[in-house]
């Protein structure tokens, strides 16, 4: 989201009005959840995705329109063959609000200024949409800031997206950045094709290792953070809280051992490593002979990835972030019901 959010701006800056078009909610089969967006113009469409096809077609056509009338609006979408209906086979239903985005709108450059830099600091924060009529408000939260633009009750922000309906107006409101962070710990092969394949999937990624020519930007153009580090400094300690993911990867299986250990006293939600059948025995026996229980030792995935086969670095990190979204999703589902019982 932090790609479109830079150029919705960008654009806005250049006074270009905009429609960005959400998905709201979703029931059945649909090719995009909550929080999907696309962003269209006069011309045509701009960027990102609703799911394609003929929802995604249809939606460019209305926002372009809506844009010709300075206007915003919600409309439901039968994604079915029926007459009437998309004539799409998913089955399901789709929400979608369409927010026109005035160039010369003040808060609306502010809300969508403080959304970047949140984003670019790793801060938690959320964006809050407020349709009256047919004129959407744009509002922000983060923890520093508090609210921008539009005030709503604290239990509104939530894990996933949500929508809801208060004095006559429509909410939606979205988790638009995370402070939750991967920790690689090793910028070796697999480190490194790591470090690609996370950072567009919305994982903020930082590397550590305990070799400086491989902590630069052309090693490792995609990553948010690196850091040098000694891995058997006596002292050593890891600041993973429990939102964050720790994957060790490192150059040597006596600092994938220590990093093991020091990993399972972190509420890391996820810790990873990259192991055979035989390193697995091996460090299992020396945690438990350390005095880690059963429970400890399960807490780690290993081998690391989802099992499809995986070979080369490349294919090894598909795995692995594959497993990393399956868990992120996982854990979106735990905390959105936890907070559901709770009201």
């Amino acid at each position: 989201m932090e790609t479109l959010t830079k150029l919705i701006y960008n654009r806005l800056q250049a006074h270009q009005d905009l429609m960005l078009v959400t998905v709201m909610s979703s029931a059945g089969s649909t090719p995009r959840g909550a929080g999907a967006h696309m962003v269209v113009d006069k011309a045509g469409y701009v960027a990102g995705t609703i799911g394609g096809g003929k929802i995604e077609h249809r939606c460019v056509q209305e926002g372009m329109v809506l844009l010709q009338q300075a206007a915003s609006k919600i409309e439901d979408f039968n994604l079915t063959p029926k007459a009437g209906d998309l004539g799409m086979l998913c089955g399901g239903k789709a929400k979608v609000l369409f927010t026109y985005l005035a160039a010369a709108d003040t808060l609306t450059n502010q809300v969508l200024e403080q959304v970047l830099i949140k984003q670019s600091v790793h801060e938690s924060a959320w964006l809050i949409f407020q349709l009256r009529g047919n004129q959407v408000k744009l509002g922000f939260y983060s923890e520093t800031l508090q609210f921008v633009g539009l005030t709503i009750p604290k239990d509104r922000l939530q894990v996933s997206a949500i929508s809801y309906e208060d004095q006559g107006a429509t909410y939606f409101v979205e988790p638009i950045s995370t402070s939750a962070k991967v920790y690689i710990f090793g910028a070796g092969h697999v480190g490194r094709a790591l470090a690609a394949v996370l950072p567009p999937l919305n994982f903020y990624t930082e590397v550590w290792d305990d070799r400086e020519g491989l902590l630069t930007k052309q090693y490792l153009p995609s990553v948010n953070t690196m850091k040098l580090v000694n891995f058997e400094q006596p002292n050593l300690t890891l600041p993973l809280t429990k939102q964050d993911y720790g994957i060790v990867v490192s150059s040597s299986h006596k600092t994938d051992a220590r990093l093991e250990a020091l990993l399972l006293q972190t509420p890391a939600q996820y810790i990873g490593v990259l192991a055979s059948k035989h390193k697995i025995a091996l460090h299992t026996r020396a945690l438990r002979e350390a005095g880690f229980t059963q429970a400890d030792t399960d807490r780690i995935h290993w081998p690391i990835g989802l099992a499809i086969g995986a070979d080369s670095p490349q294919e090894i990190a598909i795995s692995v972030a594959a497993e990393l979204v399956q868990q992120r999703a996982t854990q979106r589902q735990v905390m959105a019901a936890l907070q559901t019982q709770t009201k």
